[in-house]
């Protein structure tokens, strides 16, 4: 018998004669938030919910579409007001398989000026509110065990 790891955020393959097992790959979240208080907090909370994600920090839009070339998380949450590549155009790009949210301190009037979010993306205000997104968390990965 064998073993092949793939990396943490793929399945992890074990093979031998008779059988073939896939072992479902961790639930996995996308943090994109500027500031380093902030990302560490998120990290600090996520990382203990009880579908134990993998929890992803990085500080912009440009490092989340580096990030997204070789992953697809469950979950993305996204601040809008970021250097390099804000969230807006970020979001652009984002694949639909992943369930996202912002994250922002931004009201919907500026929201809207700065051309707005699509509707199907859920839009949380700052103070980061982490029972709401442990809520959207769980819904998502309830719906990716189906």
């Amino acid at each position: 018998m064998f073993s092949t790891y793939i990396p943490k955020y793929e399945s992890q393959v074990v093979m031998d004669a008779e059988e073939v097992q896939v072992a479902k790959p961790a639930f996995q979240i996308l943090v994109v938030e500027d500031d380093p208080d902030l990302r560490r907090l998120y990290w600090e909370n996520m990382r203990n919910w009880s579908m134990r994600p993998v929890v992803i920090v990085v500080e912009d839009g440009r490092e989340a579409l580096i990030h997204l070339r070789h992953s697809t998380p469950d979950l993305i949450v996204l601040d809008l007001a970021m250097p390099h590549v804000d969230g807006f155009k970020a979001l652009q790009q984002f694949p639909l398989r992943s369930k996202i949210v912002v994250v922002t301190g931004m009201d919907h009037h500026k929201i809207q000026r700065l051309g707005g979010i699509p509707a199907e993306i859920e839009v949380l205000q700052k103070p980061i509110p982490f029972t709401a997104l442990y809520l959207i968390a769980q819904r998502v990965a309830c719906t990716a065990e189906m």
